[in-house]
C-alpha cells in the first residue's frame, strides 16, 4: 500500500512518499520499504509521484520514467499536463513496452476481472430469489449484473483513447485472445449462447474509465509560465491494439484564489481523519444511514396516510418527493462544515509555510500513516524510510531522499 502527499504554496511544491512494497506470495504478503515513488522527469522543475500499480504491462514504471526523462528530459512545456501528454506520447512511440501477446494477456486478465465481478452480482441477484448462490446463476441473473454494471461504467465515461473505436472492430480485434472463451463459460456451468454478451459486456468495460488496476502518476511543478506550481493527475491501466486506457483526475493550480492546497493519495483515510476530522469510510456510512432513515420515515408517513385514508393525490405528492434530494442537500451541508471547521484552518496555515515547514508536515503525515498501519497490519513492521523533494521555481527539482520515519 503506498502513502502519498503533495503540499504546495506560492513558494515551492513538495512531494512525499513511502517506500513501502507489498509482496504476496503462496497467500502470504509481505511488506517491502524498498520502492522508490518519487521521480525526476525533465531538468526543468518537474517532478512525478506514482502509486497504485507499480508497473505497466509487465514493465516496472521506474524503468520507463527514467527513460522517459533520458529522452524527454531537455523538454520545456507551458504547463504541467503537457508533460503528462508528453509520457503518454512516449508510451505510444515504444509501443506501450509490450508485444502483441502481452496485449492479449492483458486483455484476458481484464475480462477474468470482468467475469468475476459480474458472476458473484449475479449470484447476489439469484440468492434474493433464494437461490443457492452455490449454483451457476441463470442468464437472467446474469443479464441483470451485466445492465447494472453497464449503468456504473457509464457514469464514469468513455476513455478517450476509446471514443472512437467500434464494438465491430473490437469484436474483430478480440477474436484471437477471445478463442477459447464459449468453452471457458461452459465449464463454468454458463450458458455458451452468451458469448456475443459477454464480449459485448466486456467493451464496454473496457472502454469506460472504470479502471481498476492503474497506476496513478501525479505530475508536480511549474510550467514555463507558470509564476507558482501546479499539479496534475494521470490515471494509466493499460493498452490493447494501440489504444491505451488513461485518463486526467485531480488537478490544483496555486494561484492569486488558491494560495496553498494540500492533496492526498492512497490511502487516504488516516490522512483524511487527521485533516478532515472523518474518515471517507464513516463519511459514507453517514450519509447512506441518513438516507435510509429518511426513505424509512417517508415509508412511515406514506402507511399512515393510506391508514388514514387521506386523498390518492396528496399520498402521490408525498411518495414523489425526492429523497435523493435530500440527500445531496444534507451532502453538501456536511462537506461545507467540514471545509470550515477543519480544512480551511489547516490550508490557511499552509499558505504561511516555508519550505521546510511544509517538508515537516509532508513528512508528518506520510509517517503518521506508517504509524497506522504498524498497529493495524499483520506484519512484524511497516514502516521505513519517506522520501521527499521539493521543487521550485528557481531551484528546481530537490531531491531529499530516506529521510527516517517515526517508526
Amino acid at each position: 500500500m503506498t502513502a502519498l502527499v503533495g503540499i504546495m504554496n506560492k513558494r515551492a511544491a513538495v512531494m512525499a512518499a513511502d517506500s513501502a512494497m507489498t509482496v504476496t506470495k503462496d497467500g502470504k504478503s509481505k511488506i517491502y520499504n524498498t520502492e522508490t515513488k518519487i521521480f525526476q522527469v525533465s531538468n526543468h522543475p518537474v517532478g512525478v509521484m506514482i502509486y497504485g500499480s507499480l508497473e505497466f504491462m509487465d514493465t516496472p514504471w521506474e524503468l520507463i520514467l527514467k527513460l522517459f526523462y533520458k529522452k524527454w528530459g531537455d523538454k520545456e512545456h507551458k504547463t504541467i499536463k503537457e508533460y503528462a501528454e508528453d509520457l503518454i506520447s512516449f508510451l505510444d512511440d515504444n509501443d506501450y513496452f509490450c508485444d502483441k501477446d502481452s496485449q492479449e494477456s492483458y486483455l484476458v486478465d481484464e475480462f477474468m476481472s470482468y467475469f468475476y465481478r459480474t458472476m458473484n452480482l449475479a449470484r447476489y441477484y439469484a440468492s434474493q430469489d433464494g437461490i443457492d448462490e452455490e449454483q451457476a446463476p441463470a442468464p437472467e441473473y446474469i443479464r441483470k449484473a451485466m445492465e447494472h454494471l453497464l449503468r456504473d461504467y457509464e457514469e464514469f465515461g468513455i476513455n478517450p483513447a476509446w471514443k472512437h473505436y467500434g464494438f465491430d472492430k473490437f469484436q474483430s480485434d478480440t477474436k484471437d485472445a477471445l478463442k477459447g472463451l464459449s468453452g471457458f463459460l461452459e465449464d463454468r456451468g454458463v450458458s455458451a449462447d452468451m458469448e456475443y454478451e459477454w464480449v459485448r459486456g466486456l467493451y464496454e468495460y473496457c472502454r469506460s474509465n472504470a479502471l481498476e488496476e492503474t497506476t496513478g502518476l501525479v505530475f508536480v511543478g511549474y510550467g514555463s509560465k507558470d509564476i507558482f506550481p501546479s499539479l496534475v493527475e494521470l490515471q494509466v491501466a493499460g493498452a490493447y491494439e494501440g489504444k491505451l486506457r488513461s485518463w486526467f483526475g485531480s488537478v490544483e493550480q496555486i494561484d492569486r484564489n488558491n494560495s496553498a492546497t494540500i492533496c492526498l493519495f492512497a490511502p487516504k483515510d488516516v490522512i483524511h481523519s487527521l485533516l478532515k476530522g472523518l474518515r471517507p469510510d464513516l463519511h459514507e456510512y453517514i450519509v447512506d444511514m441518513m438516507e435510509d432513515k429518511v426513505s424509512s420515515i417517508k415509508n412511515d408517513i406514506l402507511n399512515t396516510l393510506v391508514e388514514q385514508g387521506v386523498s390518492r393525490d396528496v399520498i402521490e405528492k408525498v411518495a414523489a418527493l425526492d429523497v435523493n434530494d435530500v440527500r445531496q442537500k444534507f451532502v453538501d451541508q456536511l462537506a461545507q462544515k467540514i471545509q470550515d471547521s477543519s480544512i480551511s484552518g489547516v490550508v490557511d496555515a499552509v499558505e504561511s509555510f516555508n519550505i521546510a515547514d511544509m517538508v515537516k508536515m509532508a513528512e508528518s503525515l506520510i509517517s503518521v500513516t506508517n504509524l497506522h498501519r504498524h498497529f493495524s497490519s499483520s506484519e512484524e513492521s511497516v514502516g521505513g524510510p519517506v522520501d521527499v523533494a521539493v521543487i521550485t521555481k528557481t531551484e528546481g527539482f530537490v531531491w531529499l531522499s530516506h529521510k527516517p520515519s517515526v517508526i
